[in-house]
């Protein structure tokens, strides 16, 4: 595939290798000469192999005769090598000097046949298919690029199996073009490493930027899936180009990596087909079948013929741009403006692709490889540049459209002004009216709602339509009840009675909120609240024992402007409670639990002007305030229980 013809392959070496009989065979390099690469043509050794097990060995023979050959003579086969049946090992010695120890270095490696390479003992290429494979019969034109570290002794074993049926049929090879020919360098050099990460370096970070682009244009304008699209499609390329420099740059290469990679190809090719189906065409049965042939090239290639890859990626990226094509024109028979651009980037697209493939066929050497990778980069850049400038064209005719639009409308209100301007004011007038109005009325719900519930609960009643009944681990009840009311009920007069009813629970009501209490309820003469909900208060026994205070303040105050002034007794209790909404008509907010009972407790154990605490309560305002110790009294439902009358507060 192209990433093949584009990058090298990045490998890790192995320490154990076989070492050689004799040191006139190894071949030494001084460093110096690995800048500009050194063509390893003498000091070779040819062992033939047996067809039969050629496939199956991992190994030449240990106990078969090497011969000297020299590289350069390859074509020259069957006359310097008489035995030579098609099948045969190839193996050298490198000695590099001190410099280069566990150096990295890049080996091209060429040759036109099925070959295997092994670095000091370890497989790192495979080429073309033997014959003694299920699918036999197939050689390879491969122009490969290998990286490996070489060992501490700096000696390196380079092993290459290799077939060529074709070298024992036809003496003069040269119109078959067999060769096998390798060149070692420093793997930092240019001719390795700049050229391969230059381009895809460009390539990922161009990707990326418009990736960007249209994906924050989608972002504004969903409804428009043509920038999702190209911002898909801009975005597999670039992870797609970043992974090979990062294999590149890790040196390392897997199935799983090249499967992922062109799993990234079929998505940006897919994507490419979506955007042009989506905007001049339908996704009918042919998208369909392009998609499900781009599996099958794409992903079926890489897992059954790897070797194929490059003719896979070809035929994938010629059918979308074909299909592209066959839409473009369509859409401009059909008179659908700005097509002529992206005809144009097809155009060049597919042209500067069918240059960079002559030169891979022709071409030859590391100037081919550039100058591939030069018309793929532009090949791109024509189809990304195209693509952009439509979209760029189709959102300026949009606007320029709606601009039209906004024209007429003016036009339209300019004549129609007064008129207009006389039915707004009007409408103006009543709209500010019912305003009003409904202000007003939704003021006095508002106002009504938080005077029957907690302001929180209030507003999540509003919100949600209803409210969850919640859970308090410590608040303080406070119960007040007025001495003999009954008996004085029947003195006084209803006016009079509830006149000074009235009175006192207006007090009340403002007591309890200046302490933080939320009042729940008055039951005839008794009245309730709490303290610690719903906005939880670590001292909330602290309010409401100063707001008792407070009460009997008041009721003293009142004895001495009322004749009809009653006297109270206070019961508090402090401890857990559930609190919420119960019902759907007629609502309240109430307070449940054992603390509540016991509250109530308090107050019924209290005496005439005195506040009546538990044990409880007395723990959490000791400190704060003198509480006088009681007896301990038989309580119905409870049993004995501690109280305290609260006298003062401290200091």
């Amino acid at each position: 595939m192209f990433k093949r013809l584009l990058i090298v392959f990045l490998f890790i070496s192995f320490n154990s290798f076989s070492q050689p009989a004799d040191s006139t065979n190894i071949s030494i390099i001084d460093s110096k000469d690995l800048r500009g690469g050194v063509w390893l043509v003498s000091k070779w050794q040819f062992q033939n192999a047996d067809p039969k097990i050629f496939n199956e060995q991992q190994h030449p023979s240990p106990s078969a005769v090497w011969q000297g050959v020299s590289l350069d003579s390859l074509k020259k086969f069957p006359v310097l090598i008489p035995d030579f049946k098609g099948t045969g090992w190839f193996r050298i010695y490198i000695q590099l000097d001190s410099s280069v120890h566990q150096h990295y270095l890049g080996m091209r490696f060429s040759q036109n046949g099925a070959s295997e390479v092994f670095v000091n003992g370890k497989m790192f290429s495979k080429s073309g298919r033997f014959s003694t494979e299920k699918k036999k019969g197939l050689t390879s034109n491969t122009k490969n690029f290998l990286y490996f570290t070489t060992p501490d002794s700096g000696l390196t074993e380079l092993l290459i199996k290799y077939e060529n049926r074709d070298l024992v049929d036809f003496i003069d090879t040269k119109s078959r073009g067999a060769y096998l020919s390798v060149r070692l360098a420093d793997a930092n050099s240019s001719m390795f490493k700049t050229l391969p990460l230059t381009l895809f370096t460009v390539f990922y970070t161009l990707f990326f930027t418009i990736f960007f682009v249209h994906f924050i244009l989608y972002l504004f304008y969903p409804k428009n899936y043509s920038n999702l699209y190209f911002a898909i499609f801009n975005l597999a390329f670039s992870i797609f180009c970043y992974s090979i420099v990062s294999m590149n740059q890790a040196a390392t290469f897997s199935f799983a990596k090249t499967l992922f990679q062109q799993f990234l190809l079929l998505i940006a090719f897919v994507s490419l087909s979506a955007l042009f189906n989506y905007l001049f065409g339908k996704f009918r049965l042919r998208f369909w079948t392009i998609a499900a042939i781009l599996i099958i090239l794409l992903i079926g290639s890489e897992v059954l013929y790897p070797e194929q890859a490059n003719f896979a990626i070809a035929i994938s990226a010629s059918l979308v741009l074909f299909e592209a094509l066959y839409l473009i024109i369509k859409a401009r028979k059909n008179k659908i403006p700005d097509t002529i651009i992206l005809l144009i980037g097809i155009i060049a697209c597919l042209s500067l692709l069918i240059i960079g493939v002559l030169m891979a066929l022709l071409g030859n050497g590391f100037m081919a490889l550039g100058l591939i990778g030069l018309s793929v980069l532009f090949a791109s850049f024509a189809i990304l540049l195209s693509i952009t400038a439509f979209l760029a064209a189709k959102i300026a005719r949009t606007n320029d459209s709606l601009t039209n639009q906004l024209n007429k409308v003016e036009k339209l209100s300019n004549e129609k002004e007064h008129i207009l301007k006389t039915q707004n004011e009007f409408l103006e007038h009543q709209v500010n009216e019912r305003t009003s109005e409904l202000q007003l009325e939704k003021q006095k719900s508002d106002d009504l709602l938080l005077n029957i519930l907690p302001h929180e609960v209030a507003e999540e009643l509003k919100n949600t339509g209803k409210t969850e009944a919640q859970h308090y681990d410590e608040v303080s009840v406070l119960f007040t009840d007025f001495v003999s009311f009954t008996s004085i009920s029947q003195k006084l007069g209803v006016e009079e009675l509830i006149h000074e009813l009235n009175e006192n629970f207006t007090a009340f009501d403002y007591i309890m909120e200046k302490h933080g209490l939320e009042k729940i309820k008055t039951i005839g003469d008794a009245y309730l609240a709490v303290s610690g909900l719903p906005n939880k208060n670590d001292r909330h026994a602290h309010a409401a024992i100063s707001a008792a205070l407070d009460i009997l303040d008041y009721v003293e105050e009142r004895k001495k402007i009322s004749k009809y002034a009653l006297d109270i007794r206070i019961g508090i209790h402090s401890g857990p409670l559930v609190a919420g909404i119960i019902g759907v008509k007629k609502f309240a907010y109430d307070i449940w639990g054992d603390t509540v009972n016991t509250a109530a407790r308090m107050e019924q154990n209290s005496v005439s002007g005195k506040i009546n605490i538990s044990a409880s309560t007395q723990e959490l305002v000791q400190d704060t305030f003198i509480c006088e110790s009681r007896e301990v009294i038989s309580v119905k439902g409870k049993g004995d229980m501690e109280m305290y009358f609260v006298r003062s507060r401290k200091g």
